[in-house]
């Protein structure tokens, strides 16, 4: 809930501006797993120590992982997610026997929960408020046949508690907790159990917000000059399951608030396209969210001329000096936690580097097209995993067809899996570099349904083929005529060769439409060499393509090899 004007007696005036705590502070975090030492949980819960890659705003990437070859419960680990505009967990889990989702009931808080799949397993993800950190979730996966009953507790606080004497997590972990207990104080949840309780070397009483308040008379000048609808009048930190800052403007004398909407929308807002939205029926207001680890980041306000630059930290240093000493702990808290996060560098855990880490990022515009029937022969594929499209230039998709890349716009990144090529000679407008966003990517990235934007883009681990096997897919296949596709790889194919029978390989050229043309002589055994964009080789040796002489089409078989991440 936005307290905004509603909620007046929360407001206070640090030099002639106007302020609005809200009423459901949250944070949420998350740190993410690589493969590493077991840390004991209860209810035969495992997880691992928290990753050391770390992006730029302190979300840290990896992999759940479960070792056991066989088991006879199901096994459960977890990841949050840290510094981001969001404190979320993700729950992983495997089940014993081979058993899938159609054999159990899977519940969270006696709710059913979203669950996709995942490496070895499955997963799902919620969030939670920062003043619920130490609220108990309750996991259960439950056999239809009765062979198992799994209960598991979660809280945020348990997950943290295991990093807090760790020299390069504790710090932020540590202000996470001292966060989530001064906002359990300020909103007087559960205040005999604190998630600060025990938590030393996280103090941020003496916390000092380096901001000076926002100077509004030179943004009400030129507000005026344009005969604008509105004039400002104050900016909020909403900090629910997201942290969203909001500017609010006040419906000039004269003016109407479709006018005041119609005007705001012209502007931008942290170089995103301002969406104006009605506030009572004489305010409007402008949102951005903003992780954590960017509280201090400054963000324009822009159109025309007119250009002021604002920046949570301006709300937080205002509120931090309010005679409420709850609130101002709470903000203090929050800032401790953004300094932490923005500053976090992994150390003695780190992990080695992904060969993606040596990509040079690419510069270009992202715009969105209605994608339905991709050339890269990947429709079955991106359906799958629910998976983003993009499309890109000629030489790019040549090169990267198959693979995943990252799409950053705004401090803010999607993963997208390269399903479909852009030929500059059919978009004129369009250069080399560019991208095109299937319409789900474009709106979880930029926000927006239309629109032309500057972003960069790089290639990542395929997260779906991680942990799992190469795959072939045949377009058309038979004894004397192949049209095949590896797929599912970590990174994309830069080299596909056959071998049939004793001989040598011979190296098969890609059709535009992402596939290999093989010629067997009525023989159905072959073998695979295949190098990928780093120059890393796997051989599928005396492969069974289970080929006849009667021809089939679309069918996807699993091979025995894969690329190193």
């Amino acid at each position: 809930m936005k307290c905004g004007i509603i909620y007046p007696a929360f407001q206070y005036f640090p030099i002639m501006d106007k302020y609005y705590p809200n009423t459901q502070c949250h944070m949420i975090t998350r740190f993410i797993y690589k493969k590493g030492r077991f840390i004991t949980m209860p209810a035969n819960t495992k997880k691992l120590t928290a990753a050391a890659a770390v992006l730029a705003a302190a979300v840290f990437s990896a992999i759940p992982t479960v070792c056991a070859d066989t088991q006879s419960e199901p096994k459960v680990s977890m990841e949050l997610l840290a510094g981001g505009s969001a404190i979320g967990m993700d729950v992983y889990f495997t089940l014993p026997g081979g058993d899938t989702l159609s054999d159990c009931t899977v519940t969270f808080d006696d709710k059913t929960p979203s669950v996709t799949a995942a490496e070895d397993g499955w997963k799902f993800s919620v969030s939670e408020y920062a003043m619920n950190m130490t609220k108990p979730h309750e996991l259960v996966i439950k056999a239809k046949d009765s062979s198992y009953n799994t209960s598991v507790p979660i809280s945020v606080r348990d997950y943290l508690a295991n990093f807090t004497d760790d020299a390069d997590y504790g710090p932020l972990a540590k202000s996470m907790l001292m966060y989530g207990g001064a906002a359990q104080t300020y909103f007087k949840v559960n205040t005999d159990s604190l998630a600060s309780a025990g938590i030393t070397g996280a103090d941020y009483s003496s916390v000092n917000i380096a901001s000076d308040a926002f100077d509004k008379t030179a943004l009400a000048s030129a507000l005026a000059s344009d005969s604008a609808p509105v004039t400002y009048y104050g900016m909020n930190l909403s900090l629910k399951s997201e942290t969203v800052f909001t500017l609010f403007f006040k419906v000039a004398d004269g003016s109407t608030q479709s006018e005041a909407l119609s005007y705001l929308g012209n502007f931008s807002f942290g170089e995103e396209a301002a969406s104006a939205k009605a506030n009572g029926q004489k305010f409007a207001e402008i949102s951005l969210t903003v992780p954590a680890a960017k509280l201090t980041d400054s963000y324009t306000l822009k159109k025309g001329s007119i250009s002021a630059e604002f920046s949570p930290a301006q709300y937080l240093a205002a509120a931090a000096s309010d005679s409420d000493t709850a609130l101002a702990n709470v903000c203090k808290a929050l800032y401790a936690y953004a300094d932490a996060a923005k500053n976090f560098t992994p150390g003695g855990h780190d992990t080695p580097a992904a060969l993606s880490d040596s990509f040079v990022t690419r510069t270009g515009r992202a715009t969105t097209y209605n994608y339905s029937v991709g050339n890269a022969h990947l429709d079955d594929y991106v359906a799958d995993h629910n998976a983003y499209v993009a499309a890109l230039t000629d030489d790019d998709y040549a090169a990267y067809a198959g693979g995943m890349i990252e799409v950053t716009y705004n401090g803010k990144s999607i993963c997208a899996i390269v399903a479909d090529s852009m030929p500059l000679a059919d978009n004129p407008t369009r250069k080399k570099g560019d991208v095109d966003l299937d319409p789900n990517a474009f709106k979880a990235l930029t926000g927006q349904t239309t629109g032309d934007f500057d972003i960069t883009w790089r290639i990542v681990p395929n997260s779906y083929a991680e942990g799992t096997k190469i795959q072939y897919h045949y377009e058309a296949g038979q004894i004397y005529y192949m049209k095949i596709q590896p797929r599912n790889t970590i990174y994309p194919v830069a080299k596909f060769e056959v071998k049939i029978g004793s001989g040598s390989y011979t190296a098969l050229t890609k059709t535009q439409d992402n596939c290999y043309v093989i010629k067997p002589n009525g023989q159905s055994v072959l073998s695979f060499r295949i190098t990928d964009m780093f120059g890393q080789v796997i051989e599928e040796k005396d492969y069974d393509t289970k080929m006849t002489a009667t021809e089939v089409s679309n069918i996807v078989q699993n091979g025995t090899v894969q690329f190193e991440k």
